[in-house]
């Protein structure tokens, strides 16, 4: 009778789903720091020490104005890292996404957001494990609106398991998330700026279309990014094997 092998001693397995092998999705380690926020031209955060290979996010909100690079953030960390930008948005405020990978040894680190001149800005990292290696960030999306609307963007992921965050720079004000969207933190300086890094409640399967929002007491012009981190591309489920069943030692 057709059937499955059956696994011993292993603690959250990948699972068969569309005929592939799905391995557990990304997860936020333990190791993420505090979000931090300031009116100087650089933030930095507390000293954290990621997994070996873990990927580590940057998401940025700052009060800077559209056009050109004057509201471009450069992100630098401690250990010298490459940072490459995935998303960004800049139609009246900005709001961006890098990321690098940690070192393979793992080693205490800050990240730093650096901008031009002092400005409003909050930078929330992340370090996320069991992410693609090859590929860790699939889609992206951006949006912004006027004072009328809260804060929010929508993106269709690609891959089942995935974990969607994301960020939002806007006004000064009080900000609470709406059903299927966790805050991971929230900020509001003195003078024009605000905003939020979240994540999707849960990781997303099968693909679709997911939201990041929030409610905020004080309107104000606003951009905001979202990300895919997908699971590691899966590979092809072995065969189905036959299950032996026997009334003198149970199952084979």
């Amino acid at each position: 009778m057709p059937g499955r092998r059956l696994g011993r001693g292993q603690p959250n397995p990948p699972v068969v789903l569309h005929g592939k092998l799905v391995p557990p999705g990304p997860l936020l380690d333990a190791s993420t720091p505090a979000g931090v926020s300031g009116s100087t031209a650089g933030i930095t955060t507390a000293s954290f020490t990621p997994p070996a290979g873990a990927l580590i996010l940057a998401l940025v909100g700052s009060d800077r104005d559209a056009g050109a690079d004057n509201g471009l953030q450069t992100i630098t960390d401690s250990l010298g890292g490459t940072w490459t930008r995935d998303a960004r948005s800049n139609t009246h405020l900005e709001a961006a996404v890098s990321r690098r990978t940690s070192a393979t040894s793992g080693a205490a680190m800050t990240v730093t957001s650096t901008g031009p001149f002092a400005f409003e800005h909050g930078l929330k990292v992340l370090v996320i494990t069991a992410a693609d290696p090859t590929t860790p960030v699939l889609t992206t999306q951006a949006n912004s609106g006027l004072a009328t609307n809260a804060p929010t963007v929508t993106l269709t992921t690609q891959a089942d398991n995935s974990l969607v965050v994301g960020v939002a720079s806007a006004g000064p004000g009080t900000y609470t998330a709406v059903s299927g969207t966790t805050l991971l933190y929230t900020w509001t300086l003195a003078g024009n700026e605000g905003g939020w890094a979240a994540r999707l409640t849960g990781n997303k399967t099968p693909p679709g279309a997911v939201t990041l929002a929030s409610n905020e007491t004080s309107s104000s012009d606003w951009d905001a990014v979202a990300v895919e981190v997908q699971a590691p591309v899966a590979a092809a489920a072995p065969a189905w094997e036959p299950v032996l069943v026997s009334q003198y030692a149970g199952i084979f």
